[in-house]
């Protein structure tokens, strides 16, 4: 740490010695741990000529086996104050190498170096493909940023956790409202493909912004249809999307959903899935449908977990005398703890 912080306020007295800086970067000599070392240092000044620096040495190929620190390096925020390379406790913070972690965020504004970030997307090491990933997350209102996560959302993209970060990036630029309407549905249309071919980890990544983005009807349609899918674990997310949307969305898609919510409740062959649709349907309080649900729900399902679940959702229908009623039996009835102990909770106790 002692080195690196006084290398870096050594090129910050003397630019002149960045030239000489260069030149040990491109040296294959100089050794890999004190290139990756050099480059951390570089990125982290403040005025971009260390960025600039190592955009060059990449471009000109000087920089084999150090691509994901490089790619880490155009993005570090030059902070002055303390701890400089010890961020460890800021979730925007990544080891750059070893012992000098940095604080990457921030959108790339430089379009030569979005050029050479993008073109690392293309690398055959998954390390440097989601190290350019993640850096080019905050760049989403440059079209050739979107253009690349786009590409890389795709079956083009193997690793789970690339395609996960391209999917978080390209979800939450889907929410804006001042952007291209045709561009913003062909990106939640992919979005939604995507839901639906990937893996845990993707699907994860796009539970909260699809919760939140402007579906237009058939991509709804098809949100839906994801309910009927033989893969638990996706049945499971859509029914958390879906359950999310109820809250701020009103008229037909609110009735299409509470609808669908309460056929999963009800006949859904997972526990899972039941368990999470009837928490889900404590956003659609009001409806006395959805209250004999819960109450069916509560009173019959074979899983206490899925009961508890239901006890935990009727705690917002307090209108109804039945969810009462009900939850004061359970309470004092359930053969389940977890139920019992669910409806202690609900009452208030």
């Amino acid at each position: 740490l002692a080195p690196a912080r006084q290398l870096r306020e050594l090129l910050i007295e003397e630019p002149t010695l960045l030239a000489e800086a260069e030149a040990a970067l491109r040296d294959s000599q100089t050794g890999l741990p004190l290139r990756r070392a050099l480059m951390t240092v570089l990125g982290s000044l403040p005025d971009g000529s260390g960025k600039a620096t190592v955009v060059r040495a990449l471009k000109a190929g000087a920089l084999v086996g150090l691509e994901r620190c490089a790619v880490l390096s155009l993005n570090i925020i030059p902070e002055e104050s303390p701890p400089l390379f010890q961020r460890d406790d800021h979730p925007y913070s990544m080891e750059a190498t070893s012992g000098l972690v940095v604080f990457v965020r921030g959108a790339i504004d430089d379009g030569e170096t979005r050029e050479v970030l993008t073109g690392l997307l293309s690398s055959g090491d998954g390390e440097v493909r989601l190290a350019a990933t993640r850096v080019l997350r905050a760049s989403m209102t440059f079209l050739d940023a979107r253009n690349a996560l786009r590409r890389h959302l795709g079956r083009v993209e193997s690793n789970q956790e690339v395609r996960a970060e391209a999917a978080a990036a390209l979800a939450h630029w889907s929410r804006k409202t001042n952007i291209d309407p045709e561009e913003q549905g062909a990106v939640l249309t992919e979005l939604l493909g995507s839901l639906e071919e990937s893996g845990e980890a993707v699907r994860f990544r796009l539970t909260s912004p699809l919760a939140l983005a402007p579906l237009d009807a058939e991509q709804r349609a098809g949100l839906h249809a994801m309910a009927t899918s033989p893969d638990e674990e996706l049945r499971r997310t859509v029914t958390e999307v879906v359950g999310r949307r109820l809250q701020g969305n009103q008229g037909r898609e609110r009735d299409e959903a509470i609808e669908l919510l309460r056929q999963l409740t009800t006949s859904d062959g997972s526990n899972a899935v039941r368990e999470t649709a009837a928490m889900q349907l404590r956003h659609a309080t009001g409806d006395p449908n959805v209250a004999a649900t819960l109450v069916r729900t509560a009173q019959r399902d074979a899983d206490p977990e899925v009961r508890a679940a239901a006890v935990s959702s009727l705690r917002g229908f307090e209108d109804a005398p039945e969810a009462s009623e009900t939850i004061r039996f359970l309470r004092d009835h359930d053969a389940s703890e977890i139920v019992r102990a669910a409806a202690q909770r609900a009452l208030g106790e």
